[in-house]
């Protein structure tokens, strides 16, 4: 027997693709290597860690949360050794 696949995931799976390719090129300089084309996917590497990242918010809440507090902890020395 075949798998069903609901429409829903398809479509969800098609959007994240979308919002990673988005999100992973950069706007063409010059002239496009495809007529119309506005942006290009110059490595693989970033969409293979932006969908890694997307597949995985638990591990991207535990990189990014200690860059938050370290910039926190800077902020707040700032404000509080100044006279």
């Amino acid at each position: 027997m075949g798998a069903t696949v609901d429409d829903t995931t398809l479509y969800g799976n098609a959007l994240r693709m979308l919002y990673l390719l988005d999100a992973a090129s950069v706007p063409i300089t010059g002239r496009p290597p495809v007529p119309k084309a506005v942006k290009v996917l110059e490595s693989q590497k970033r969409l293979s860690a932006l969908q890694f990242w997307m597949r995985n918010p638990d591990r991207l809440v535990a990189a990014l949360l200690p860059l938050i507090e370290a910039e926190e902890r800077a902020w707040v020395s700032r404000w509080t050794d100044s006279p």
